[in-house]
């Protein structure tokens, strides 16, 4: 195992895109088995099974982010600051917290059912385990990221997520399949882990030094807890917008949570590229390095420009023969829906949060939060009141457009940077001007295709010929670049 070590001398890291990759490769699976444990469950429960399994999984995905405090995160930026003893010592303390934390919610829910019966007490009890051993084992993928072992990382990620979907589909495969085998099904997924787990952090839990932390667990949860804030925020602001058009246009809701998903790639490349810089960040903002924080920041930006604006443009693009894909059904108000909340994924090039919980600035991330989700819910109800769905999804482009303008000028005072300084605004806009009109041309050329699959066929390979084309083009136009003057050639 890598040693854990507390300066940028000793560290030594594997080129930046080759560790996103292996967190994005992670993360996708997670999104994606997510996804496809939705659409396996709603096609093969009937629907009072499938109504009972929705809310049991809402509450499990609201207790898996309520119980850890967001202890886990703390890995990821105060380990970088620590000698290598007292990392371990820090870890095995987080490690023990985040298993008492995870019989405290498993009591606690059982409580909730006893008191108001919920689920079903056999079903509560299955989720509660299923948060009990989930708790501990968030602190596998920070711990393997700050030893820069990312490839491991996102394979414990995708394969966390395999198990999951095994367990819960293949509960639900039996005729007469209820709630109750369905959630057994996962808790036994969730054990499944446990010995990989105890491999991967030996390490820690065999640590035994008297060498205290340098970070007290009073100021590690000053640290965690605002982010655990943030993030339950963040739950929040994507279940609002629905909320929204269930009271404004409730006989589109279904076709709204369809179109409303966020494609997994773009979902997961922002905090890929975030994270994977996010122990190199928390040690130069330690050491007032900031120049040096704000050049990584913006090489990762840049590099993540380069992927994330070509593939949201293509969305749009491919969006409604996509929807069809997903829901089996043809509507060109969800079609437009889907397209409009795909556009949101252009500012998508970085979690903007890291930037700030590597500074130490909790009270901003938590200030980001409020503001999306305020927002949110402001110009999401507007839009729904005058416009249903598809006002919904306006007013939610909107807000996150403010909220990114509000998250770059947090950026900017951590950074010592101005909103024009601090994002490569050229950069992104002619990215932006490159690809949109030759897309918009193939959406033009395909409009009159008749059969939805044919039409898609095409517009996959017209849209790759694009990409291809125009990645020549410039690969050409920076090898013909003249050589700079003063320069002496061989």
């Amino acid at each position: 195992m890598t040693a854990v070590l507390g300066s940028d001398s000793a560290v030594t890291e594997a080129p930046l895109m080759s560790r996103v990759r292996a967190l994005a490769m992670g993360q996708t699976l997670v999104k994606v088995c997510y996804i496809a444990i939705a659409f396996v469950l709603v096609r093969s429960l009937t629907s009072g099974v499938w109504n009972e399994v929705a809310l049991g999984l809402s509450i499990y995905m609201v207790a898996t982010v309520a119980t850890t405090l967001s202890l886990e995160q703390s890995i990821v930026y105060q380990v970088p600051l620590q000698t290598r003893i007292a990392a371990l010592g820090f870890a095995r303390r987080t490690l023990v917290t985040l298993s008492g934390l995870g019989v405290v919610s498993s009591l606690v829910l059982c409580l909730i059912e006893w008191r108001f019966a919920v689920v079903g007490f056999p079903t509560m009890v299955a989720v509660a385990l299923t948060v009990l051993v989930d708790a501990p084992l968030a602190m596998v993928s920070p711990w393997l990221i700050v030893n820069q072992r990312e490839r491991a990382a996102g394979w414990w990620m995708g394969s966390s997520a395999l198990l999951m979907f095994c367990g819960v589909v293949c509960a639900s495969l039996p005729s007469g399949a209820t709630t109750r085998t369905i959630f057994f099904g996962m808790a036994i997924a969730a054990f499944v882990r446990l010995p990989v787990a105890l491999r991967l952090l030996w390490p820690v839990i065999a640590h035994s030094s008297s060498e205290r932390a340098t970070i007290t667990l009073r100021l590690q949860l000053g640290f965690c807890v605002p982010l655990a804030l943030a993030l339950t925020g963040g739950v929040l602001t994507r279940a609002i917008d629905k909320w929204m058009v269930a009271v404004f246009d409730p006989t589109a809701l279904g076709s709204y949570v369809i179109a409303a998903q966020e494609i997994p790639l773009l979902s997961v490349l922002p905090y890929a590229g975030a994270t994977a810089i996010a122990a190199s960040l928390s040690r130069k903002l330690a050491h007032g390095r900031v120049e040096d924080a704000f050049d990584e920041w913006s090489q990762q930006v840049i590099a993540m420009i380069d992927v994330v604006v070509p593939i949201t443009l293509a969305l749009v693009v491919i969006g409604p023969e996509l929807l069809r894909v997903m829901s089996g059904k043809s509507s060109s108000t969800a079609a437009v829906a889907f397209q409009l909340f795909t556009l949101i994924g252009l500012h998508r090039v970085t979690e903007y949060g890291a930037v700030l919980r590597a500074a130490g600035r909790s009270a901003d991330v938590i200030k980001a939060s409020l503001v999306l989700l305020v927002l949110n819910g402001v110009l999401a109800g507007t839009g729904g009141a005058i416009a249903g769905m598809v006002g919904v999804t306006i007013g939610s482009l909107c807000a996150f457009v403010v909220a990114w303008i509000f998250a770059l000028h947090l950026l900017g005072r951590v950074l010592s940077k101005s909103i024009g300084e601090v994002f490569p605004w050229l950069i992104w806009m002619r990215a932006i001007a490159t690809y949109s009109p030759p897309m918009v041309a193939v959406y033009a050329f395909t409009a009159s295709i008749g059969d939805w699959t044919t039409r898609l066929g095409i517009k996959c390979l017209l849209l790759v010929v694009v990409v291809v084309g125009l990645r020549t083009l410039e690969r050409g136009s920076i090898e013909s670049a003249p050589t700079p003057m003063g320069r002496n050639e061989s």
